[in-house]
Formats: structure tokens, sequence, C-alpha cells
């Protein structure tokens, strides 16, 4: 068996330079000399009777070989190959179609905050929606339309109305490749799926991202709140849109630098394996005859923006979804500003329905607005590389306090 797995592999390695679907195979050229030789050398101890025992060893040692002698860069590549190619092998099951999604809206507040009605658990009339009284620049926050008492239900948000992991699953085009993803994906692998369900969602789905159709007619079911949501450019301050030499100039030598270096090469890694399964389905559903006049490059340069808005919007925006072990996204909720002093509201969810409940911490009065902690045991800078704020009491901003090597991100030296 070991013969015949090593026998077809060779020649299926070297196929990889002449695809004319490079999308589907394409490796850099290190990579491919490199996989040439790993798969040479287990041929020859395969030919030459080594035992299975034996080979086993030489399996590990060759492989990790391979891994020392290519860039990480390179690694992620061959992670995304490895996908590739177990797409080409397994055939997709084909998943129950969705129903008809709702008209594409203008996403202002009025048509998010009506959203709900039709079950009469979101109500209109409960909350409302304007600046927050935390800042000019802490955006909008959500507000309490009339006075409740303690342990009074604010509002209800339903099952049907918040994004989770089990969404993407489910999805009627992609949900077997997000199935896949999550089982194969190891650490992070849920919240990655869900970030690419978000990036396809809030992109009005495959073929708006691969041809830029400005009214795709693939409308997200989600659409009134994903319209709400912040698009790309006004995510630049999240240190996933920073640069490289701005990463480095502003936190080197903090105390969040390898975190915020490891959730960046993580999101890299992501991006490459999404890329992947949207690239597969929009080959296998339009390519050749649509695919032909696609500026590559920029179909890839939209992908990663989609992604990277998604993983801003979920590290920022998400709540824990302990069912799954991932995360989840809740309308309105996720309007409330943090505090972790001042929070006035608690929420649960209810397990026979799925719905989020929001109920008052305390006496609340109309018009206060509501808070909620967003954590209690994150440090100030684990807010920043999150959220992208620090949630302590000053009049610089965030670059201010790195450029001044604010004690909150740089040890203090002694002596």
């Amino acid at each position: 068996q070991w013969r015949w797995v090593c026998i077809v592999s060779l020649p299926l390695t070297c196929s990889m330079q002449e695809s004319n679907h490079h999308k589907m195979y394409d490796i850099m050229p290190s990579i491919r000399f490199t996989l040439l030789r790993y798969w040479e050398h287990i041929l020859v101890l395969v030919l030459i009777g080594v035992p299975c025992s034996s080979l086993r060893w030489h399996l590990r040692k060759s492989r990790e070989h391979f891994v020392k002698t290519i860039s990480h860069h390179e690694q992620q590549q061959v992670a995304t190959t490895r996908y590739r190619f177990r797409k080409m092998l397994i055939p997709c099951t084909k998943m129950k179609q969705r129903g008809a999604s709702e008209p594409k809206g203008k996403g202002d507040i009025d048509k998010l905050l009506s959203w709900g009605l039709l079950e009469n658990t979101m109500p209109r009339d409960s909350v409302s929606i304007g600046p927050s009284t935390i800042s000019t620049s802490s955006g909008n926050g959500l507000f309490v339309t009339k006075s409740l008492q303690r342990g009074e239900t604010i509002l209800t948000v339903p099952s049907d109305k918040i994004i989770s992991i089990e969404n993407a699953w489910d999805d009627a085009n992609l949900g077997d490749a997000f199935m896949y993803l999550t089982d194969v994906g190891g650490p992070g692998a849920k919240l990655a799926t869900l970030a690419g369900f978000v990036a396809k969602e809030a992109s009005g789905g495959i073929a708006n991202i691969f041809q830029g159709q400005d009214d795709s007619p693939n409308v997200s079911d989600w659409q009134p709140y994903l319209d709400c949501l912040p698009r790309a450019g006004a995510l630049d301050h999240h240190v996933l849109f920073w640069s490289h030499e701005k990463v480095e100039r502003l936190l080197q030598g903090s105390n969040i630098y390898d975190e915020v270096i490891s959730m960046r090469d993580q999101v890299d890694l992501a991006t490459e394996n999404i890329k992947a399964i949207f690239w597969n389905h929009y080959q296998e559903t339009t390519y050749p005859t649509d695919g032909n006049d696609l500026d590559e490059e920029k179909v890839d340069e939209a992908i990663e923006i989609a992604v990277r808005s998604a993983f801003c919007i979920l590290l920022s925006r998400a709540f824990e979804d302990e069912e799954v072990d991932c995360m989840k996204l809740i309308p309105l909720l996720d309007m409330t500003q943090h505090s972790s002093q001042n929070a006035n509201i608690r929420h649960w969810t209810d397990p026979a329905t799925g719905n989020v409940l929001v109920t008052a911490k305390r006496d609340l009065q109309a018009g206060e607005e509501l808070f909620n902690c967003y954590s209690d045991t994150l440090k100030p800078q684990q807010f920043f590389s999150a959220f992208g704020f620090v949630p302590i009491k000053s009049s610089l901003s965030v670059i201010e306090l790195l450029e001044s090597k604010n004690p909150v991100f740089f040890p203090i030296e002694n002596g």
C-alpha cells in the first residue's frame, strides 16, 4: 500500500507544474522543487523495501526537513494547496437550498430596528440608536426608550437574526467546504470558517466578489444588519489592516507585539484557505465561461479585504457561542458600548429557542445609554488587539499612547 501511494502521488505532485487552472493548483517553484525531492526520497525508500516501521520514521523526518526549508509564507501556500487537492479528490455533497432572501435595503438604522417586527421579539419602540455619550469618536450607542425596572426584558433578538457558525455549515453553496475547513483547520478554524461566511454574506455572494457587481441578486438574509456594519475603510484603525512597517514601528518591544504578530499570521493563513474555497466554488460554477477576463490580482485583493473586514467585525463585535465553542454576531446587542464599571444590562441565550434576551441589570431611565462589559479578564492592551481601543481614561489616542511608549503598552524599565 505504501508503494502504491508513493507511485501515484509522485506524478500527481509533478502535474502541479503544468496545470492550466493555476488558481486550483498553483504552488511556488521553490515549494514544487522541495516537494519533488521529498517524494523522490520516499519513493526510493519504498522501492528498496524499507520496512513500514522504519518508513514511518523516515516520513516524519522528511516532513520536518521539508517544513524547515520553506518560509512561513510558503507554508501557508502548502496548507492552501493541501486543501485544494482534498477538494479535488473528495466529491461535494449538495446541501439543501436556503429560502428566498429579503430585498436589499438601504442599511439605515430604521430598517435595522424594524427588521424583527414580524416575530414581535425585536420591538422597535424599546430601544433607539444614536451617538454614544462616551465620546464623539466612539460612534453610535444603544439607548433604552422607556423606564425599566431591574430584571425587565429590554429586547429579545430572534435566533434566525443571529449569525453563527451553524449558518456557515448550512450554507447552500459553501456549506461542505466550510464544514471541511472546520474539521481539518485546527485551533482557530471555527472562527476562520465564520469569517469566511461573514465575508461572503457581507459582499453579496461569491459572484459579486469575482465580478464586482453593484447590485447582486444574491442578497443575504441578514442584509439589514450587514449594511450597518463598518466597511474596510472604517476599519483601518484595527491592527489587521496595519502595514508591516506600521506594526514594527509602533508595536516593536510592546507587551502585545507577539500577540498581534501571531494573530495577523493566523488571519493570513485563514485568508489563503478562504481564498481557495471561494476560487474553487467560482471555478466549479462559472469557470471558464466567465473566468478568462478576470483580473485575478484584483479578485484576490477583494477577497483579502472582505475576509480581513470579517475578522475585524468578529473580533470587535462577536459574542461567545458556548454551544458550538465559537463566536456569534448578535444584531443590536453588538451596538452597546463597553463599560466595566457602569454595565447596566445582562444577556443570555434561551436554550429552548436560541433567542438572546437582554435584560436590565438595574433600574433604567428613559433615554439612558445601555452599556455592556466586553470582558472582565482582558488586560487593557489586549482590548486594543481585539476591539481596537484601550479602556483607560486618557486624552491621548491609541496611536499617541504607542508613540509615547506609554506603560499600558511598554514595560517600565527598572533602575
